[in-house]
């Protein structure tokens, strides 16, 4: 049997530069590994070579080959093809939108109650086909506390915050504590397409630096940084510091933490008022009111680099540069040893 013939492509460096966005950003895989085979192609790598490193077949490749130095970059890319009958027309896709919302995560059952209703039945990739098209993803669940709380107090409770920050001498902050573990916090991040970088994770699974911030409804934030857990003490030293350096009346947005409600906190916010700041409590499974609540969000998984979560002394030195080009940051007498 004959030998195949090598075959190379030749692409221009105008060319090249194409092949390489659509290697990097092209919707679709297959466009994307056409891209890569013909990229190798040019660099003097036989079509075997190519389809070793891709997975494929060399006839496959040789095929590309021949299409783009017949038709350029056009000639991998899939023409347009003219569609078949539709097999749901414009009533029956509504009714699998609705049974979609309905059944979210239930392919299942979405595939038999539509069976039930039309009389037609699609397959698992005819119905992801149809979630695309409508515009959906398949994506986690956010959990939700919204379902628990007095939705009236807290419309009400949103309602007051509002007005205290517009009331012209009164300063507003937002405060609440984060736990900063070794363990357990993986941020999101652009990746390669087909590679998953690694986060290096390490320490034990209880947390072992705290954060307890304020934050003014301009954004500047005001944290302390404190190792171990957070008791009563904890708490209303920090506010008691903070506190010090106000220079006019104020009002703190806080929830209802055992921390934040027990006898001897009871005490030192009668001292507290006397100092001209108020506390304001927001109802319960209502976070959404508390704006710094977002902020540590985005400290965790935003602002904080992939190695801050290797050791303490990482996580330390990247939280404290954080929070210092956002505003100021405290190291309290916890991490004094450090």
């Amino acid at each position: 049997m004959p030998r195949p013939v090598t075959k190379f492509a030749n692409p221009s460096d105008h060319q090249s530069r194409k092949l390489q966005e659509m290697q990097a950003g092209h919707r679709l895989s297959s466009h994307r590994r056409r891209a890569q085979a013909i990229l190798l192609s040019g660099r003097g790598y036989s079509a075997a070579e190519i389809a070793e490193i891709l997975e494929g077949d060399p006839d496959t490749v040789r095929r590309w080959i021949d299409q783009f130095n017949s038709g350029g970059i056009a000639g991998i890319i899939d023409k347009p093809r003219k569609g078949g009958e539709r097999l749901l027309n414009t009533d029956e896709e509504q009714i699998l939108r609705e049974l979609i919302e309905c059944y979210p995560n239930r392919a299942r059952s979405v595939r038999s109650k539509l069976k039930e209703k039309t009389g037609k039945e699609i397959s698992e990739s005819t119905l992801r086909r149809y979630c695309h098209r409508f515009g959906l993803k398949w994506n986690r669940f956010r959990k939700s506390l919204r379902r628990k709380r007095d939705q009236a107090k807290f419309q009400a409770a949103k309602r007051k915050i509002n007005k205290l920050i517009a009331e012209p001498n009164r300063d507003v902050f937002f405060f609440d504590e984060s736990a900063l573990p070794l363990r357990g916090v993986v941020p999101y991040g652009w990746q390669p397409l087909g590679k998953r970088e690694e986060v290096p994770v390490t320490g034990g699974s209880r947390p072992s630096l705290q954060a307890l911030g304020f934050q003014s409804d301009q954004g500047d934030v005001h944290c302390y940084l404190h190792r171990g857990s957070v008791s009563t003490w904890t708490v209303t030293s920090v506010i008691d510091h903070f506190i010090s350096t106000l220079n006019r009346a104020a009002t703190i947005v806080i929830d209802n933490a055992s921390v934040h409600s027990s006898k001897e906190f009871c005490r030192n916010e009668k001292l507290w008022r006397d100092q001209g700041v108020d506390l304001f409590r927001i109802p319960p499974y209502s976070p959404e009111l508390n704006k710094i609540e977002r902020f540590w969000e985005k400290l965790k998984y935003q602002l904080m680099p992939v190695e801050a979560w290797e050791t303490f002394p990482d996580m330390l030195d990247c939280a404290t540069s954080c929070l210092a080009g956002v505003g100021t940051v405290y190291h309290m007498p916890s991490l004094l040893s450090q």
